[in-house]
């Protein structure tokens, strides 16, 4: 019994992340309905779970492809990031759009590694994804074993 109880004090819920996102996703970009060449878009929904005020939410990410592995955009990029300012009131939900955010031939996926929040009291949490929060912080995305990540 006891050894039940401190398993489910360990297991951390998205309060204690302060975030969570329900979107995460690349698309074409189109205009008119018409598709943008190589561009693609971010598309973001995120919730604030914590108890303050979000100031920032920055996420770094990778464009992964079908066999997950880190592609390179058209100007030779690896690594992505989005930056969103608020404030966020604790407890709202918010859908972002980033209108352009890589270059590539063929559509990929977005798939997180790090995040920072910055809450309008000045604190800061650095979260580094793992395969142990990544369904908490983003239940949109399952886990994946990045194929050719290196630095």
């Amino acid at each position: 019994m006891l050894i039940f109880i401190s398993i489910l004090s360990y297991a951390q819920t998205t309060a204690d992340y302060g975030i969570e996102f329900s979107k995460f996703k690349l698309e074409w970009y189109t205009v008119m309905g018409f598709r943008g060449g190589d561009s693609q878009r971010l598309k973001l929904t995120f919730k604030n779970t914590s108890d303050k005020d979000l100031k920032y939410v920055f996420v770094k990410y990778y464009a992964v492809n079908a066999v997950n592995d880190i592609s390179v955009d058209n100007y030779n990029r690896k690594e992505f990031s989005v930056s969103c300012t608020g404030p966020y009131k604790s407890g709202v939900t918010k859908k972002l759009e980033v209108e352009i955010a890589l270059f590539f031939p063929n559509l990929l996926k977005a798939y997180p590694y790090e995040l920072n929040l910055t809450y309008m009291d000045g604190t800061e949490q650095d979260i580094v994804i793992n395969k142990d929060n990544i369904k908490t912080l983003f239940p949109c995305l399952d886990y994946i074993e990045i194929g050719n990540l290196q630095k």
